[in-house]
């Protein structure tokens, strides 16, 4: 009886033993995730646009990246009207297109661009100055910024900027990329462009290169979040002083004055006035005028502080600043 109750005993050992290592496993197993890419492939197969759209999508932001295969799955919800996939193929994958890619592209495209929005025109035209169609290219980008489309503006500025099936016109070009508005990638070539004709000699566009590094953005719109630079500011600011360019001992006298990018000097400040309002420069005269008037570096004149205001009025500076 003791035996029995003893082989009873170890069986349900055994037992509870095997039970415990069964539910141990399982709590310790790794769990399967299933590959995203891999579960919605086959709904991608079947032809749903969206899925195509999708897919490609996870194929570019997963590791390793599979480029060819997220252009394989835009192209397929391309052609089925897909207008995000037809974009985004012209401005972010063109690298990875055949010629018979872009034709096909080039067809999808036409059937919507007429009377699509700026996006739309606007990737027409990047697709037909990828075909070396440079005509067409700026038929299309103008239509774009026609509508308001920003990067339109800044791909026309290019053209003019290197003579891209225009001739060479840099003033058109800093025209169309001021045009382009307050984003990084117009005032990006502006900068590129001021940077490349001043290491050439050209006065003005040391200047407004000046300008971009004083106060950011270009001479008609600022902007202190780019391109701030102060040491290069004074250093092409004082070479153009130096040289004459009244535009420039204004602004090399607003800094001695403020003390922006180098000590304050009243004494420079003025000196550099006085050379700007010689030539004209309203807003030099008015300030010139504020020195006397204040008796800031000068014996304290009204009479010669309202000669200078006058000056500077009859030279265009609103009496209302006053």
């Amino acid at each position: 009886m003791k035996l029995l109750l003893a082989c009873f005993l170890i069986a349900v050992a055994i037992f509870l033993f095997k039970l415990m290592r069964r539910s141990t496993a399982k709590e310790y197993a790794p769990v399967h995730t299933p590959d995203p890419i891999q579960a919605i492939t086959q709904l991608a197969e079947e032809g749903n646009v969206h899925v195509q759209y999708k897919l490609a999508g996870l194929c570019c932001n997963k590791e390793p990246k599979d480029y060819r295969k997220a252009v394989h799955w835009y192209m397929k919800a391309a052609e089925q009207g897909h207008l995000d996939a037809q974009c985004l193929l012209i401005m972010e994958y063109s690298r990875f297109l055949t010629n018979r890619d872009y034709e096909q592209l080039k067809q999808w495209l036409h059937a919507k661009a007429e009377n699509g929005d700026g996006r739309t025109k606007f990737s027409l035209g990047k697709l037909y100055l990828k075909l070396s169609d440079y005509e067409q290219a700026l038929y299309w980008y103008r239509l774009a910024s026609s509508q308001g489309y920003g990067p339109a503006d800044c791909q026309i500025g290019t053209m003019y900027e290197y003579g891209i099936g225009v001739p060479q016109d840099y003033k058109q070009a800093e025209e169309w990329f001021i045009k382009g508005g307050p984003y990084s990638e117009p005032r990006w070539h502006l900068f590129m462009m001021y940077s490349r004709m001043a290491s050439e000699g050209d006065i003005e566009a040391q200047y407004k290169l000046g300008f971009q590094y004083r106060y950011g953005g270009s001479v008609d719109r600022c902007d202190s979040s780019f391109g701030i630079d102060y040491k290069q500011a004074l250093s092409l600011f004082r070479k153009l002083a130096e040289q004459g360019h009244a535009d420039a001992q204004f602004q090399l006298a607003q800094m001695y004055n403020d003390g922006v990018g180098v000590t304050q000097n009243d004494v420079l400040a003025i000196y550099w006035y006085r050379k700007a309002a010689e030539q004209g420069v309203a807003s030099a005269q008015f300030r010139l005028g504020i020195k006397y008037k204040l008796g800031q570096g000068f014996q304290q004149d009204d009479t010669l502080a309202q000669e200078w205001f006058e000056k500077a009025y009859s030279n265009g500076y609103p009496r209302e600043e006053s």
